[in-house]
């Protein structure tokens, strides 16, 4: 069962499917470095799982994300690709451990520590954004600063304690989180802000692979099964 941001890598047939179809973003960026993105798309650069827009079976709706940036802007690319030409996927929390090997110094430091503090308290911590896909791919994604963009499951009480836990390690190193947290709302996995799931608020915007929802949640919350 795919999720929002997994990751998805394709075999070669999925390539002229991506330029075919693409929708691309800065619409006015010089064409070498589309090209230069449709060549990597899915082979090197994963796929990342987006909201599935136009429903059609036996297709699956993903975007792309380059190290390069045009005016500022990253090189973004969204499409529509067969399911037959899926060759690997990977979870958020896959990407973590691999990322937690392939981290340096500081870096490592305190992905190390955001993991860990999950863990201790039974939330399963994974990694997002350009640190997930430089870990990946070897590419230039990160630049300085950088937040942590992390996505975590768990139960209501633990995630409040992992909550307090990463305002610590914000503090102690000057970082800045988003963070999503992966609930269970009308049997789909639906993904929310950490921080808005802590308020006081019971309504809560949370998204699914297929749509966007409002709606109450309540104390407590609903129990969640870690990410494999």
């Amino acid at each position: 069962m795919l999720n929002r941001h997994d990751l998805v890598f394709f075999n070669r047939n999925a390539i002229d499917t991506i330029a075919a179809n693409a929708e691309c973003l800065p619409p006015d960026a010089p064409r070498a470095y589309w090209d230069e993105l449709f060549e990597k798309a899915g082979l090197q650069i994963p796929g990342i799982v987006r909201r599935q827009e136009h429903g059609r079976k036996g297709w699956l709706d993903v975007g792309f994300s380059s190290p390069r940036r045009f005016n500022g802007v990253r090189y973004r690319v969204s499409a529509s690709i067969p399911t037959d030409d899926i060759e690997e996927v990977m979870t958020p929390f896959q990407v973590m451990r691999i990322a937690l090997d392939n981290a340096k110094d500081t870096d490592r430091r305190i992905m190390t520590e955001l993991c860990s503090s999950g863990c201790r308290g039974g939330v399963c911590v994974g990694l997002l954004g350009s640190r997930a896909l430089q870990s990946l791919t070897g590419l230039p994604y990160i630049s300085a600063p950088s937040d942590y963009d992390l996505i975590v499951e768990g139960r209501m009480e633990a995630l409040k304690a992992y909550a307090g836990n990463v305002k610590k390690i914000e503090r102690r190193y000057g970082i800045v989180t988003d963070i999503e947290a992966r609930i269970h709302e009308r049997n789909l996995a639906c993904d929310v802000k950490l921080k808005e799931l802590m308020s006081s608020s019971n309504w809560i915007m949370g998204k699914t692979l297929s749509d966007v929802l409002l709606f109450r949640y309540p104390a407590g919350g609903s129990e969640s099964v870690c990410g494999k």
